[in-house]
């Protein structure tokens, strides 16, 4: 064994970590974090909805690295948010991931469907 990859809690890193350590191993981990997208008050907004989508929809929102949450400047709080919703309305179709339409393909529970619908 060369080196460790971990994904996953903290605690369970640490562990991992001073394992790997007392065998001189290289470790990368991927550690539980809130993943979030942070829009500043003089943020290009069309840039950051489009990309704020991308980051929350990528891998149909069920990967360790997307947005978990949106902290947005109260400024431009209303803004963001009403053209977020715009592009995904736009841009979001739910179906077979064989169809070229589709952008969003199967979930890993029916909730996540009524979530995104």
């Amino acid at each position: 064994m060369r080196s460790v990859k971990f994904v996953g809690s903290t605690a369970g890193g640490k562990k991992v970590a001073e394992i790997a350590g007392r065998a001189m191993k290289r470790g990368a981990y991927e550690l539980g974090g809130s993943d979030p997208c942070i829009v500043l008050e003089d943020a290009d907004l069309d840039l950051a909805t489009t990309k704020g989508m991308i980051g929350r929809l990528h891998t149909n929102g069920q990967a360790c690295n997307n947005h978990k949450r949106f902290i947005v400047h109260e400024k431009v709080y209303e803004e963001f948010v009403d053209t977020l919703i715009r592009k995904i309305k736009g841009y979001v179709k739910i179906g077979d991931p064989m169809e070229a339409t589709t952008t969003i393909g199967p979930l890993s529970m029916a909730k996540q469907v009524e979530n995104l619908a």
